[in-house]
């Protein structure tokens, strides 16, 4: 499968637009309303969206929103997606908010597989600005490197480590549960 043709500068114009309402929302608490702007956009780009930058940023805008609006059923959903677009699986931020959501609705031990990818990959500095609920539960799940008592001060994995590129490869772990 080839690359998917670019976006026009009109459609990018017009996602920009959207994208800069709906932080415009979020950032004033309206969450709801940030959603629905973000879910416009998304839905403006074309098929295949899992090939293309823009959805990954509409669709982190769209879950990160419900997170925030609490609505934890849908965010999994939409993290689940967003893992699945290029550049989605391997992305910390990605990793550590599907398993915060998945947390939230009781599912500890998918919670705790996501947590710590994000951990491993993003290390201590990925948690640094979440509730503290989150570092207290997955560094009680695993042990840390010596040299890292606690977790604290990990850096996250060498990006050149063989050990690196196996959390980093989504072969068969993850599948889509929406598809448009």
């Amino acid at each position: 499968m080839g690359e998917p043709p670019p976006i026009s500068e009109q459609l990018q114009l017009e996602l920009d637009q959207l994208a800069a309402e709906g932080d415009r929302l979020a950032a004033s608490g309206n969450y709801d309303d940030a959603i629905g702007v973000y879910q416009k956009g998304f839905d403006l780009i074309a098929l295949p969206k899992e090939s293309r930058n823009a959805s990954l940023w509409f669709a982190v805008a769209i879950g990160d929103a419900q997170w925030f609006a609490k609505r934890h059923e849908e965010g999994l959903r939409t993290w689940q997606d967003a893992i699945l677009i290029h550049g989605g699986f391997g992305n910390p931020f990605i990793h550590m908010r599907r398993g915060q959501v998945l947390f939230e609705l009781r599912n500890e031990k998918e919670a705790s597989n996501e947590l710590m990818r994000a951990l491993l990959l993003g290390g201590e500095d990925i948690f640094a600005t979440e509730p503290i609920d989150y570092w207290i539960f997955i560094t009680s799940q695993a042990n840390s490197p010596k040299e890292y008592p606690g977790w604290i001060g990990w850096p996250g994995l060498d990006k050149n480590s063989e050990e690196y590129r196996r959390w980093t490869d989504p072969a068969g772990v993850y599948k889509f549960s929406s598809v448009e």
